[in-house]
């Protein structure tokens, strides 16, 4: 017989029946963690992605600005195109921007460029499965090359676009004079424009 010490109350079976779980207790808990993460996860995942969008973005608004900044300052073309392995310019259908861009001083001025022994690289970006694409207008297919005024000679955006679609893309559109800037939604109908109009996923 155990035996207590003096004052010690008397275990209850009430006591002992609050030390855990029934199963209805723990079937209502794993149902409301269940809908807690059923709407967490989707909202993580989106930030995650609004994030990603943001850096790319960011990135390409950085390097198009450079490439017209480096060619206004020596006074010779620029040109920013896309790669895959860093060591030259690609045209293929299937190459996309999003594996990559290379910019360098085209110093032959090359049309379309052309990355030669001896011109100095000033960028080089490349990324493996990406999960997301840049998609050029029909202005900047394969490559955009900066005048030695900053100038272009072909304008046009670059769209970025991921699994949700075009109401979730966002474009970076280089003006005539070289110019960047973000596509935005004029028109409230929740689609980012550039000069050719909404923005497209394909």
């Amino acid at each position: 017989m155990e035996h207590r010490p003096q004052g010690w109350p008397a275990e209850t079976s009430q006591r002992r029946r609050s030390a855990g779980f029934t199963l209805v207790e723990l079937i209502v808990s794993v149902t409301v963690l269940g809908i807690l993460l059923g709407l967490a996860v989707p909202q993580f995942t989106d930030f995650l992605r609004n994030s990603r969008r943001t850096a790319v973005l960011n990135e390409l608004v950085g390097s198009l600005t450079l490439a017209r900044t480096e060619a206004i300052r020596r006074g010779v073309p620029v040109s920013v195109c896309k790669t895959i392995d860093g060591t030259a310019c690609v045209s293929g259908a299937g190459d996309t921007w999003a594996a990559g861009w290379l910019i360098f001083v085209n110093s032959d001025a090359d049309n379309p460029p052309v990355f030669d022994a001896g011109e100095t690289d000033l960028r080089i970006r490349t990324e493996a499965n990406a999960g997301y694409t840049i998609q050029p207008s029909a202005g900047v297919t394969n490559f955009i090359t900066f005048d030695a005024d900053g100038s272009v000679a072909s304008a046009g955006a670059f769209t970025y676009c991921d699994a949700r679609g075009a109401r979730r893309a966002r474009a970076v559109v280089v003006s005539p004079v070289g110019r960047t800037r973000l596509s935005r939604d004029t028109n409230g109908d929740g689609v980012e424009e550039h000069d050719a109009g909404a923005l497209v996923c394909s």
